[in-house]
């Protein structure tokens, strides 16, 4: 069954799809519903035709292998064959456009080529390398096609892909950075720790709420310093007091940074930045109080 998916008003005025004939522009809509919640699916006509157009018999296979050939001109989409033998389609830029509020598990390989440099002007199959996105370290088929990350037992488990850099500093001491996340994976990552952080409260958060904690997610994945465990972290000391907004998240996040930092807090240097943090320590600890009171009521 074909998924919801979002059609951004910039589509009217885009200068490369104002180059398709109207009936390709409009096949490119409806493949999105075909395409997984990651932007992958398998290239083969016969099964898009029904899927996309199931009621024009006038529209034949080979009329949708072309009009795939002319989207992956453009490279708005990449055919390439796996190394299953098997030819898969991935739209390059899906993450920019769509965001699944409930991905499914990734179940296709991954193409592992460079869009911007290998494909080539017909949109000509490419052979891919081994995946090389820890998203999909699935082989084809492992993953059922309606499982989703509500029923994983560890969903930070190969979809929350992050590089960790070393870095050695003078005097003894070692800095750990983390290498910028793409866009496909930030967005991966913040679908997930999202999902995670809803499952664990009920009822479930209003929509508007979810959104709002989901904004947040996104902000604090911006900084490749952050890493998922601790934004994880985060979230669970907000679920640990229904009272504060998801505002609070940032807080929290900078809180247990410090505390993992080394002997509980940094070294401040401005005074009045020290005090802002004893008062926000203290304002933690009232909290937790009242909660603990509230509990033995």
């Amino acid at each position: 069954m074909a998924s919801i998916r979002s059609v951004k008003p910039e589509l009217r005025t885009s200068l490369t799809a104002s180059q398709w004939p109207r009936e390709v522009r409009y096949f490119w809509v409806l493949l999105w519903g075909y395409l997984d919640d990651h932007g992958y699916g398998i290239d083969e006509p016969r099964l898009i035709k029904p899927d996309c157009f199931p009621l024009d018999d006038d529209i034949s296979v080979g009329d949708i292998d072309k009009w795939l050939d002319i989207i992956a001109g453009y490279r708005s989409l990449c055919r390439f064959r796996a190394q299953d033998g098997r030819r898969y389609l991935h739209a390059p830029k899906w993450a920019d456009h769509q965001r699944p509020q409930h991905p499914a598990v990734p179940k296709y390989p991954v193409c592992g080529l460079s869009h911007e440099t290998v494909m080539n002007g017909s949109g000509e199959l490419h052979e891919t390398e081994k995946p090389v996105n820890g998203v999909h370290r699935e082989a084809p088929g492992q993953a059922g096609s309606g499982e989703s990350h509500e029923t994983l037992r560890k969903p930070q488990e190969g979809l929350t892909p992050e590089r960790v850099v070393v870095v050695e500093q003078g005097g003894g001491g070692v800095a750990v950075a983390r290498e910028a996340r793409s866009p496909a994976a930030a967005t991966l990552l913040g679908n997930s720790l999202l999902d995670e952080h809803r499952r664990h409260i009920q009822p479930s958060l209003p929509r508007d709420v979810a959104r709002r904690v989901g904004e947040q997610i996104d902000s604090l994945l911006d900084d490749p310093e952050i890493s998922a465990d601790e934004i994880r972290e985060g979230l669970r000391r907000l679920r640990s007091n229904r009272k504060w907004g998801p505002g609070m998240l940032p807080g929290l996040v900078h809180e247990i940074r410090q505390e993992r930092a080394g002997a509980g807090t940094p070294p401040v240097t401005d005074r009045r930045q020290q005090a802002t943090n004893q008062k926000f320590d203290r304002a933690m600890a009232r909290a937790a109080e009242r909660d603990a009171r509230e509990g033995r009521e």
